[in-house]
């Protein structure tokens, strides 16, 4: 069930609704089992080397979380990564030993295999139809090609592998006709599933595990069974072209290509981990936390995106969980590989037909435990890890021919002290589960009221509605980080929009509320922080939150800088936090430099000594920024604008002129310098960068206004004229417009009889494509940045976020 079940009512419709199933059925059946053994009092299970590593690893895991820097996070993973938390890997060894402790004969392994095959094909059916643009399923959110049931489309493809080697060997075993015939078309349509994605690592892995099957069937077999050979030669050989093939066989569009931090990166990151906390590590599903402190430089285009993963499982495993847990899981694997020579070797052994259920098994045990070092496991291929390895472990106790009994552990309630452990033992087991169970349920209600905000907040609903939603999250798991950080900006939002209703017009009633959605939403950032003091995006929310608050609170310039000083602590290499902190001063230099005018009672008051040093911090910052990422269009142009304010004009021209070249199709830098040439009273200069503005934006009000200007100042009056009409055909209701064309009928100056001045722009609805332009005061820095130069940080939406932050589900270098 947990390969095709979904549920499109939480953040993470795939991974925690299979959490949640994972967690109730594993739970119900541990339950049962252990009912079973507590009515006939005595605790039996088969004695095996394997519990060792086992309970190794689980201790190591356990104590890693407690020690987590988030412990909660640990515990239950984040949104989208539900299978590196501690509960999925405690439920799936709860799994492995159910399977192995319940599963008595080949028949009943046989059974399981054949239910698996079963789910498979219909995984495999939905996915290959959505991949050809078929939608059986009748939800809208899967009307795309790229959906499965599994996760991204190459863990689709690693899970069709699975599938793929067990019914090449399942064909290969002594069987009936009919049921061969049944596995060979299961084969081939596996197969071609796997053709049509052509995933390179799949392929590579899949050679080793049909080396495998081939091998052993040779040896195996001698010169018996060469027709069951055929098989999986004909796959070897046409996997072995796969990779030599630069162009798949089958043609699909739009198939993803995913990335990740290289083996060299992800290597680099682990150790740097381990020199900070070397035993236990930072705990599992806290891995973008140490990316971010440890992020190499020179990512290109990747610098703003935050990855929650390394390359593989392992290296995510291995930076998360410290020495200890890398070991640990090391020793788990490394007895698993003896136990598969072993299951080999006594299968080979046998001269018999039959075994090759035994050998496909052990194929996909190592099949899943190499994708283990290449790629990431998600709940479903997890799961399947630990479903061959408990029938790998079962097979080889069918295989010892002798009293099976001796091979149980077997303890009675004879005395009563041993009767009291027996009570003690089942009655722990019992409410660890059922406390597991109900956290569980817990967790998914409130992640399911916080997907109702996602929604609505997608729909522009109202945000109080937003805003109530999240807090109904809260109520049910206070424990998440991203419910507070969403509710801070939420409450903030909330605030705004009362003062953007009433503006001047607000009663005591309104200052009331505004002040309580600010207290609010101060509270709520800081009890993301208390939650999760090692996620940078939290001091970035609570800073934010004091940013908003420059022109209002005191002191909350040095609130949003040290929030942000502390971010930076966190990820020091990300150029977007040094220049949100050159905002802040800019902002305070613009506001100290409006206390000056107004005391002077001069618009064109000099620069206070306070003013001009919060420009210097804004400079220094913004070099910090550049000397990161030198080409990042945020800073460079929030630089230009600082040379402007400082008063040297041409260095910001020359500044916006290598933003200009840097992004020649920006009309919203275009019209920039030609602000600055315009102030500098460069009007040629000046011409050509409004028409180069309006040449990329034809709807462009603001450019076409100044350039009017310019040509006014030119004594060009026909031409500037042809501008203010243009202007005045995007807004008819204009009556300053409509002044100046009639100055320019009687030969006057533009603006003559105006007391708008030329530094600031008529026209707030100018009905433009809003490419970019700026509507306001051209020096204020509100207009849009180039796309391809916005960094995640940047993009903070008034309402819920969705913590696959910067979870990039790619594969590659």
């Amino acid at each position: 069930l947990i390969p095709l079940f979904f549920v499109f009512n939480t953040p993470s419709p795939l991974e925690l609704s299979k959490q949640a199933l994972l967690v109730g059925l594993v739970g119900v059946g541990f339950l049962a089992w252990v009912g079973k053994m507590a009515w006939k009092n005595e605790i039996r299970f088969k004695k095996n080397f394997i519990l060792v590593p086992l309970i190794t690893f689980l201790a190591i895991l356990g104590l890693s979380t407690v020690f987590s820097d988030y412990a909660n996070q640990s515990l239950w993973g984040y949104f989208g990564g539900e299978s590196k938390a501690f509960v999925s890997v405690l439920f799936f060894a709860a799994f492995f030993l159910l399977v192995f402790n319940n599963i008595k004969s080949r028949k009943e392994a046989l059974r399981t295999v054949i239910v698996f095959l079963v789910s498979s094909f219909l995984v495999g059916l939905v996915g290959l139809l959505q991949l050809f643009g078929k939608y059986p399923l009748p939800f809208p959110e899967t009307k795309n090609n790229l959906f499965n049931t599994i996760g991204s489309v190459y863990s689709f493809s690693i899970f069709i592998a699975v599938a793929f080697l067990m019914a090449m060997s399942l064909f290969m075993d002594k069987i009936s006709r009919i049921f061969k015939i049944l596995l060979i078309l299961l084969s081939f349509f596996f197969y071609f599933i796997l053709l049509t994605i052509n995933f390179k690592i799949v392929w590579v892995a899949l050679l080793v595990a049909i080396a495998l099957i081939l091998g052993a069937s040779i040896v195996k077999s001698g010169d018996q069974g060469n027709q069951a050979r055929v098989l999986p030669m004909v796959f070897l050989v046409l996997s072995l072209l796969m990779i030599l093939m630069k162009k798949p066989i089958v043609k699909v569009d739009n198939l993803p290509i995913e990335v990740f931090p290289n083996y060299r990166t992800s290597a680099k990151i682990t150790l740097a981990a381990w020199k900070e906390d070397p035993m236990l590590g930072s705990g599992m599903g806290n891995y973008v936390n140490i990316y971010q402190k440890h992020r190499p430089d020179n990512l290109g285009s990747f610098w703003a995106v935050n990855f929650n993963d390394a390359i593989s499982y392992f290296f995510t495993l291995a930076a998360t969980t410290g020495i200890l847990g890398t070991l640990s899981f090391l020793f788990l694997l490394l007895t698993g590989l003896i136990y598969l020579i072993k299951s080999l070797a006594a299968t080979v052994a046998r001269k018999e037909e039959s075994g090759f259920m035994v050998i496909g098994t052990g194929a996909v045990w190592l099949f899943l435990t190499i994708i283990i070092f290449t790629n990431l496991l998600n709940m479903s291929l997890w799961l399947l890890w630990w479903l061959y390895f408990a029938l790998l472990l079962s097979f080889i106790i069918f295989d010892l021919k002798k009293n099976q009994q001796k091979e149980e552990f077997i303890a009675t309630s004879a005395s009563p002290k041993s009767s009291l452990i027996l009570s003690f033992v089942f009655v722990l087991v019992i409410i660890g589960f059922i406390t597991a169970m109900y956290m569980e349920s817990q967790k998914y209600i409130a992640a399911a009221y916080f997907n109702q905000a996602l929604v609505m907040d997608a729909k522009g609903e109202k945000v109080d509605k937003v805003a109530e939603k999240i807090r109904k999250a809260i109520e049910i798991d206070p424990s998440r980080d991203i419910y507070y950080r969403n509710l801070s900006i939420a409450m903030f939002a909330l605030a705004n929009q009362r003062i953007a209703e009433k503006g001047k017009d607000l009663t005591p009633e309104d200052s009331a509320y505004v002040s309580d959605m600010v207290r609010g939403a101060l509270a709520a950032a800081d009890q993301a922080i208390t939650l999760a003091p090692k996620n940078s995006q939290n001091y970035l929310t609570l800073a934010q939150v004091y940013e908003g608050m420059l022109a209002t609170m005191d002191k909350a310039d040095e609130k949003a800088v040290e929030n942000y000083r502390k971010a930076l602590e966190l990820d020091p290499r990300n150029p977007a936090i040094y220049q949100r902190i050159a905002n802040v001063y800019i902002t305070m230099s613009d506001i100290e430099n409006l206390k000056n005018q107004k005391q002077q009672q001069n618009k064109k008051a000099e620069l206070s000594d306070k003013s001009k040093e919060y420009l210097v911090k804004a400079e220094d910052n913004l070099n910090k920024a550049l000397a990161i990422k030198k080409d990042y269009a945020a800073a460079n142009l929030l630089l230009a604008s600082v040379y402007e304010r400082q008063g040297d004009l041409d260095r910001a021209i020359e500044k916006e002129k290598e933003n200009r070249t840097a992004y020649p199709k920006d009309p919203g830098i275009a019209f920039r310098l030609g602000m600055f040439y315009y102030k500098a009273e460069k009007w040629d200069e000046a011409e050509k960068a409004f028409q180069d503005a309006i040449s990329l934006n034809s709807k462009y009000a603001n450019a076409r206004y100044f350039l009017g200007l310019v040509l006014d100042k030119k004594g060009e009056k026909d031409a500037a004229k042809e501008q203010f009409k243009k202007i005045a055909e995007l807004n008819p209701d204009n009556e300053e417009v409509k002044k100046i064309i009639e100055n320019l009928n009687q030969g006057k100056d533009a603006l003559e009889g105006l007391q708008q001045q030329a530094n600031t722009v008529p026209t707030e609805k100018d009905n433009s494509d809003k490419n970019g332009q700026p509507e306001i005061s051209p020096q204020v820095e509100n207009q849009e940045i180039p796309k391809e130069a916005v960094p995640q940080e940047e993009n903070q939406k008034t309402a819920p976020e969705n913590q696959n932050n910067s979870q990039s589900n790619n594969q590659g270098q």
